[in-house]
């Protein structure tokens, strides 16, 4: 019956426990995603994450397009020099 009681207590306060702070995110993302958490500093927004995201996926494709294009330049289609 102790450990019972030791155990819920413990249950109990880590549930209820901020354990960790937010940084780099706004309100409205920690609302959304951490919610009940702490962002003291605020930071980025929804279309600001959207926006790095779809920057970030551009290059990487642009990347891609060019390993592409040189492969197909340099065995497939080599110069006949």
């Amino acid at each position: 019956m102790l450990l019972t009681n030791i155990f819920s207590n413990f249950l109990f306060s880590y549930c209820g426990a901020q354990i960790f702070e937010v940084y780099g995110l706004g309100k409205e993302v920690v609302d959304l995603a951490f919610r009940g958490s702490v962002s003291k500093i605020g930071g980025l927004t929804f279309d600001e994450v959207r926006n790095i995201t779809e920057s970030s996926l551009r290059m990487k494709m642009q990347i891609v397009f060019i390993l592409y294009w040189q492969y197909k330049h340099q065995f497939i289609a080599p110069d006949n020099t």
